[in-house]
């Protein structure tokens, strides 16, 4: 039950991933978020993880229980998804130390695809 806001985030790196739990491309790039965090020290990249188009919170819980995620969780909102003109799964966005969305990336990444990114 914690509410993020992007500006606190300010002076740091930081990648929004959207996700459907009923999307089987995000499952399958989904784990390589884990990977990201080891490689990426809390300080220096912000990950949080958004689930969008779900039928009920179980949904979200299960998708992050699978991939064992160890970031935070969010669940999001059709104003989030018309906000970022989400149009298909996953969608992840990098948002740079300045509060600009530097890259956007949509379908299956690798987990070097998303090192290089941020």
């Amino acid at each position: 039950g914690k509410n993020y806001q992007l500006s606190q985030f300010k002076g740091k790196k930081v990648l929004i991933y959207f996700f459907a739990p009923w999307c089987s491309i995000c499952h399958m790039s989904g784990g390589n978020l884990n990977a990201l965090r080891a490689a990426r020290s809390d300080d220096e990249l912000a990950i949080l993880v958004v689930g969008l188009s779900y039928q009920n919170n179980a949904e979200i819980h299960q998708f992050a229980e699978d991939l064992e995620l160890t970031m935070p969780v969010l669940l999001g909102t059709g104003k989030q998804m018309s906000d970022y003109k989400i149009k298909g799964f996953p969608t992840y966005f990098v948002i740079d130390e300045e509060g600009r969305v530097s890259h956007r990336s949509v379908g299956y990444s690798t987990e070097l695809g998303m090192r290089l990114r941020t």
